[in-house]
């Protein structure tokens, strides 16, 4: 009697695992981190002298060294005064007027504030697309810093040097009294910081899509 036998066909290895890099906890780190360093200064304006003593705000001061005034990333978004730091001084913005007037929310902030909130959330989304959205919305947050960046740089150069207030509504920072000063503004390492964070997220989002 002829016996036959089946072939076993060959077997198919597991897939192999996506790793670290194939889950959200990488993207949500670094999206998470993001947001959070909108709560941290990002902008610093410097008011530098023309003379060796300056009135600013009703406060005396040399002129060496210049004031700082900084705002954090969710300030901006807002639109929350600008608040005054002189060093060894220290903070003054509770004391001084200037600090309790409020300004216009900054479009471009408050857009990469939102975004970056959602980029966030959309991490912790298990299927490809909250994956895409997550990738959209991080890059959505950094084309907004790039905006905001260049939008504060362009108001800084609409505050005429030696301008003695805002009642006229050419100084877009209502900062109340500076008298023989011209505004510098710096951006702080948490701003190109939280860029960075958000660029991560963008590529860790890629990774994520391309191993699931």
């Amino acid at each position: 009697m002829d016996t036959t036998t089946t072939p076993i066909p060959p077997a198919i290895p597991a897939p192999p695992r996506p790793g670290l890099l194939g889950t959200s906890l990488p993207s949500s780190v670094a999206a998470i981190a993001a947001l959070l360093l909108f709560l941290l200064p990002f902008a610093e304006l410097r008011c530098k002298s023309t003379s060796d003593k300056n009135d600013l705000g009703g406060l005396n001061f040399t002129g060496s060294g210049g004031t700082v005034f900084t705002n954090t990333g969710l300030g901006l978004a807002i639109g929350s005064q600008w608040k005054a730091n002189l060093g060894a001084f220290g903070s003054f913005a509770d004391k001084n007027e200037m600090s309790n007037r409020k300004q216009d929310p900054n479009t471009f902030a408050l857009v990469a504030l939102v975004l970056a909130a959602a980029a966030a959330a959309f991490t912790f989304v298990r299927h490809k697309g909250g994956i895409v959205l997550t990738l959209l919305a991080a890059l959505g947050s950094v084309a907004a810093l790039v905006g905001l960046f260049f939008d504060l740089r362009s108001q800084v150069l609409k505050v005429p040097s030696g301008s003695s207030g805002s009642e006229d509504g050419s100084n877009p920072f209502n900062l109340d009294q500076y008298k023989d000063v011209g505004l510098e503004i710096a951006f702080t390492p948490w701003f190109f910081a939280c860029a960075v964070l958000l660029l991560a997220t963008v590529w860790l989002s890629f990774r994520r899509y391309k191993l699931s």
